[in-house]
């Protein structure tokens, strides 16, 4: 019945102490006060410790509203867990409702509390306010110093807006409070109200600034670097490191019960009825099945994309509350392709330049990065953005071994359209130069060699161009 599940989110109640003026989910505005009750909660788990491996990694995150309101509920379903192995528990919280007792309870039961915070003072207070329009900075910050003074887990979710500071600005902020580096969030807008506030971002510029402040950082300590800016280590497992191919990780492993008993695939369609696959008392009906589609397959934008396999499309709950298939958020879009590409490069580098440096990033995610996930990574970044490969009927010729990708619109006026990382690689390892690889085309695909040389030159002067080969040495030999 629940075999196949992972990662449960559970929507424990209904109604939120702020009234933020961005919340995607509106919690301030539903009416009631609707809870999750631990009757719900014992039919679930009664048919799930039955059917479902105690020693799986299993995530369990606890949403709302504001999820701390309904604390009591939190501390028996963590208990419940109890005998289980290797469980990931996080509270998603506005940070205003902890104290001691859940600072407590929370580190001795290795639960992780992830709190929003937006930035410095002002801005922060003129987006999450209490339900009487009071600020509540003040108040999140006390209760980080008392997770800290606790040695209670917690992350910092910083959502970017138009009234945001820029990343470095606020990551000084909060390094200058002694609280953590912030995952950056680029909400999706959902409403007339929320859009106003979400919008115009300068993704661009919010990246590069990021990516700036970063090196600064990087070449001081690796490891510190990595982890005082959490997006840029998510950008890294998202190339090297995962297999996950959807924007959030929506698949058959994860279900969201929500304070009803019923069932959805995650905590956003709560509010859909037609997106119920299930209840606790019955379990997942067949429809479960038949929902999971990758949206980089569907969507006309995502197809085309070179960073879809990294970035896995937009979000599912985003195209049905739109009812488009081919929806993208063009901010988000940009945002995810410029922080890839820059941390691509910065990757490839290390790669080849500084050995104790990858190893140290290596040992962060405790595996070794291989030469072809670098190369996968860089030809899929590349390709696409190189003006040599757009051809009218495009062909491809894939020589495999060779490293090559040859490309053809006219098999009798051959073009060598796109050289591909793998010749790159090769090259900085001192395996290749430009002349022998312009030479072995020209051997394997009957050319001469004075028609393509210039056509190579160019391809790898591209990859000059885009940073990812730092000496000229390397392009022309």
């Amino acid at each position: 019945m629940f075999n196949e599940i992972t990662d449960i989110e559970f929507d424990i109640q209904e109604s939120c102490n702020l009234r933020c003026t961005y919340c995607y989910l509106q919690s301030g505005e539903k009416k009631g006060n609707k809870i999750f009750t631990k009757s719900i909660f014992d039919c679930f788990f009664d048919k799930y410790k039955k059917t479902i491996n105690k020693d799986k990694k299993i995530n369990i995150s606890f949403w709302g509203g504001e999820p701390l309101i309904n604390f009591d509920l939190i501390e028996y379903i963590v208990t419940k867990f109890s005998s289980f192995k290797g469980i990931n528990f996080l509270v998603v919280t506005n940070g205003t409702l902890i104290n001691k007792k859940i600072a407590l309870f929370c580190k001795s039961n290795n639960v992780r509390l992830q709190i929003s915070l937006d930035g410095n003072e002002k801005t922060h207070n003129s987006l999450r306010k209490d339900k009487k329009g009071r600020a509540t900075y003040d108040k999140i910050l006390s209760n980080i110093e008392l997770c800290k003074s606790l040695g209670t887990e917690y992350s910092i979710l910083t959502n970017l807006t138009k009234v945001s500071e820029n990343p470095s600005s606020i990551i000084k902020e909060y390094h200058d409070k002694r609280i953590k580096s912030p995952y950056f969030n680029v909400v999706n807008p959902t409403t007339s109200e929320n859009y106003k506030y979400l919008y115009p971002l300068d993704s661009k510029h919010v990246v590069a600034d990021l990516i700036a402040d970063f090196k600064k950082n990087f070449k001081y300590d690796i490891k510190k670097a990595l982890l005082d800016y959490p997006n840029i280590l998510y950008s890294i497992k998202r190339l090297f490191a995962s297999n996950q191919r959807t924007s959030c990780g929506l698949d058959k492993s994860r279900i969201a019960i929500k304070y009803d008993g019923t069932i959805y695939p995650c905590r956003r369609m709560i509010d859909r009825p037609d997106m119920c696959i299930g209840n606790v008392w019955d379990g997942i009906t067949e429809k479960y099945n038949n929902m999971y589609h990758r949206v980089i397959d569907l969507n006309k934008n995502c197809k085309i994309c070179e960073y879809k396999f990294f970035c896995g499309g937009p979000c599912f709950f985003e195209i049905l509350s739109r009812n488009n298939i081919n929806y993208i958020q063009k901010d988000y879009c940009i945002f995810v392709k410029e922080l890839y590409f820059e941390t691509l490069k910065i990757m490839t580098k290390i790669f080849f330049n500084n050995a104790d440096k990858y190893k140290a990033i290596s040992g962060l995610f405790n595996m070794v990065i291989l030469k072809d996930k670098i190369r996968f990574a860089m030809t899929s970044a590349i390709s696409p953005d190189c003006i040599f490969i757009k051809l009218p009927k495009l062909n491809i010729i894939d020589l495999g071994s060779e490293g090559i990708i040859y490309n053809q619109s006219d098999f009798d006026k051959k073009h060598i359209a796109n050289i591909t990382a793998m010749c790159i690689l090769d090259l900085i390892d001192g395996k290749r130069t430009a002349i022998n690889i312009a030479k072995e085309i020209a051997t394997i695909c009957n050319i001469k060699y004075d028609d393509i040389k210039e056509d190579v030159y160019m391809q790898l002067s591209a990859f000059l161009d885009f940073g990812f080969i730092e000496e000229a040495k390397y392009v022309v030999r």
